[in-house]
């Protein structure tokens, strides 16, 4: 299982961390669509030096979370969810329950990190395997 990472303001080095990291699992099949959707291409992932569980962590692979950044990954993560839910209305009468969950499961974790990347308190967005 692999997960994303959502880093508050305060992990940067020399503010008191207060929060832990909020952690979203992914399934590999969900982060290989998301890297087919263009993810990997949209988000230029960089090593940060964080504070992790009031330690600091050197080089950890992430986007700091601009006002720009932002509103390019929900921009994306509602056009992706957008287009599965479409897929998934056009399909409903004909496919088995294992695929429909399948589906609906990769549409909330679209859902998930809309939230997560919306939510200004998240200054920090890494991929974690």
């Amino acid at each position: 299982m692999l997960s994303f990472s959502f880093y508050p303001q305060n992990a940067e080095p020399g503010i008191p961390q207060t929060a832990e990291p909020d952690t979203l699992s992914v399934s590999e099949a969900h982060y290989e669509r998301l890297a087919r959707a263009g993810l990997a291409r949209l988000v230029p992932f960089e090593p940060y030096d964080l504070n992790v569980d009031d330690e600091l962590c050197n080089g950890i692979k992430a986007v700091k979370l601009s006002f720009e950044m932002r509103r390019k990954l929900l921009d994306f993560l509602e056009a992706e969810r957008h287009k599965e839910l479409l897929a998934l209305f056009a399909e409903c009468g004909d496919i088995d329950s294992m695929e429909s969950r399948e589906k609906l499961e990769y549409v909330k974790l679209l859902t998930n990190l809309y939230e997560r990347i919306k939510n200004e308190q998240n200054r920090y967005f890494s991929p974690v395997d």
